[in-house]
């Protein structure tokens, strides 16, 4: 019995780590996502500034 609590443990704490890990993939791809309209700004802005 506590061989299948120690596993069903084990389980818990990877699916949580594998959450956090995707959590941080999301937060990645919206800092990358982030970066390239800030980057499209500033390339308007920088044409904007020319005419």
């Amino acid at each position: 019995m506590q061989r299948v609590i120690k596993v069903s443990y084990q389980l818990s704490a990877i699916s949580y780590q594998l959450s956090a890990i995707s959590y941080q993939l999301s937060a990645i791809s919206y800092q990358l996502s982030a970066s390239k309209s800030l980057a499209r700004v500033m390339d308007f802005a920088q044409t904007f500034n020319y005419h």
